[in-house]
C-alpha cells in the first residue's frame, strides 16, 4: 500500500470513531473502510494498521523467521487454529506450496480481513471456531500447524483422551491443534514466557508425551528483539509426533545477519553452535 493510501485509511478510521485503537477487534470495519474508498489492502499493511494490538497479527519478522525454519518442508494441508488476519498463515502457505489450508478464529470479523487479504480459493477455508478448539477434530489431519495463540488467557481444567489437564486456554488450543498432525507432521507456535515457566504437572508442556508429542526445539525472542514490533518476550516452539530424543535444540532469535544464518544451519543439521547463547542441544527437562 502506498504511503498516501495508508495515511488516508488511517484518517478515515479516526474520523469514524475515537481512533485507530478502536479497530483492534473490528477487522470487518477495517475492510469496509478500504473497500468503500477503493484502497487495496496487502498482508504487509495489516501490521501497520494494527500495530497497537498484537491480537490477530503475527509480527512480520517472526513470520519470516518461521518461514526460514520451514526451509525444505513440503506441506499439502496447513492449519492455523488462531489465524487472526492471516499474517502468519499467508507467508507459510506461499513458502510450503500448500494446496489446502484451514484458518480458524473465535469470531467472524478477523476472518473477513483474512479472507479479503488472502482469499480462500479452492482447497482452503476460514471458519469460526471457539478458542477451546474442541471441534478441530472434525477438520481431519494436517502436515503442518502454525499459529500464534493468545499469550495470556484464562486457565481452565479440561480432559483430552482421558488425561486431565489445567492450563491456559491458549495452551489448550496448542495441544488440540497439535493432535491434528499427521504422522510426520510438525507444528510451530509463537508462545509467551508462561509456556515454559509452567510448574503445574498438569500443564500442556509437561504432558505432551502423554499424547505422542514432544518439544523438538525452542527459539527465544527477547523483548524488543525487533523494536516496536516485539515489545514482549516470546518463544517459537517446534512440536513433532513420536518419541522425544534425549536433547532439545534451543536457540535465540537475533537480528538478521551471520548469527541467524548459523542458527538455521545448526538447527537443520541438528548440531550445537560455537556460541552457547546462540544455539545448543540442551537437557529436555530444562524446558518442560
Amino acid at each position: 500500500m502506498a504511503a498516501k493510501d495508508l495515511d488516508r485509511l488511517l484518517e478515515l478510521a479516526v474520523s469514524r470513531g475515537p481512533g485507530i485503537s478502536s479497530l483492534r477487534g473490528s477487522g470487518a470495519e477495517l475492510v469496509q473502510f478500504a473497500t468503500e474508498h477503493d484502497i487495496r489492502l496487502e498482508p504487509s499493511d495489516l501490521w501497520s494498521l494494527m500495530a497497537h494490538s498484537g491480537e490477530g497479527v503475527c509480527p512480520p519478522p517472526i513470520a519470516r523467521f518461521i518461514v526460514r525454519l520451514l526451509h525444505g518442508v513440503e506441506a499439502q494441508r496447513v492449519l492455523d487454529p488462531h489465524v487472526g488476519f492471516g499474517t502468519l498463515l499467508q507467508p507459510v502457505i506461499a513458502a510450503t506450496g500448500a494446496t489446502d489450508f484451514v484458518g480458524t478464529w473465535p469470531n467472524a470479523d478477523a476472518l473477513k480481513v483474512a479472507e479479503y487479504v488472502h482469499p480462500a480459493k479452492a482447497g482452503g477455508m476460514y471458519r469460526v471456531c471457539d478458542l477451546e478448539g474442541e471441534d478441530l477434530a472434525r477438520l481431519g489431519d494436517f502436515d503442518l500447524v502454525v499459529s500464534l495463540p493468545p499469550f495470556v488467557s484464562r486457565r481452565r481444567e479440561f480432559t483430552i483422551d482421558g488425561v486431565v489437564l489445567r492450563d491456559q486456554v491458549g495452551h489448550e488450543l496448542l495441544l488440540r491443534s497439535s493432535l491434528r498432525l499427521s504422522a510426520k507432521g510438525l507444528a510451530i507456535f509463537v508462545v509467551g514466557p508462561a509456556f515454559h515457566l509452567a510448574t503445574n504437572e498438569r500443564t500442556v508442556v509437561r504432558r505432551l508425551t502423554d499424547f505422542g508429542l514432544y518439544l523438538d526445539a525452542t527459539f527465544h525472542v527477547p523483548a524488543g528483539a525487533f523494536m516496536r514490533l516485539t515489545s514482549m518476550a516470546a518463544d517459537v516452539v517446534v512440536i513433532r509426533r513420536g518419541t522425544a530424543p534425549t536433547s532439545l535444540f534451543a536457540g535465540q532469535v537475533t537480528e538478521r545477519g551471520r548469527p541467524l544464518k548459523v542458527l538455521f544451519s545448526n538447527y537443520h543439521r541438528r548440531q550445537p553452535g560455537p556460541t552457547p547463547e546462540l544455539d545448543s542441544l540442551n537437557r529436555r527437562d530444562l524446558y518442560s
